[in-house]
């Protein structure tokens, strides 16, 4: 009884496996910068319309920072309102020309990423600088 016990634990083992390895190949996951569009999963439902008519996403709207590889910051209208999101409910935006103030937002926001990473770059030239150095 023991052996067929260990000989089913192998298997379910090996099943789970194999079914974990199927699902990451067939997960897509991008990369987000801040600053890039996103379209938002609407997973509202309006009583009265059927939800195959309702729209799926709603959008465009903008990454503004990363918190993990799986969830982003989004801001979600010109007043800075903010949503934390999975990845899964968010997908890259394709579409002609968003609206304008999500080009204002988005310039500010890659403004703020660019000084970001001049602070940092700064910070990490002086710790590495020697006492005899000086500035040129």
């Amino acid at each position: 009884m023991q052996h067929a016990h260990d000989v089913a634990r192998k298997h379910l083992a090996t099943a789970a496996k194999s079914q974990r390895d199927q699902h990451h190949v067939k997960l897509c996951q991008f990369g987000y910068i801040p600053g890039d569009l996103v379209w938002i999963l609407n997973e509202l439902r309006y009583k009265g319309i059927s939800h195959k008519l309702q729209k799926l996403y709603a959008g465009p709207f903008i990454v503004k920072k990363k918190i993990t590889d799986l969830n982003y910051v989004i801001i979600l209208d010109e007043r800075g309102r903010e949503k934390l999101l999975h990845h899964n409910k968010i997908k890259p935006y394709i579409g002609e020309s968003p609206p304008v103030w999500v080009n204002k937002m988005r310039k500010r926001i890659v403004s703020w990423n660019k000084t970001a990473e001049e602070k940092k770059n700064n910070n990490a030239e002086s710790k590495f600088k020697t006492r005899g150095e000086s500035k040129p």
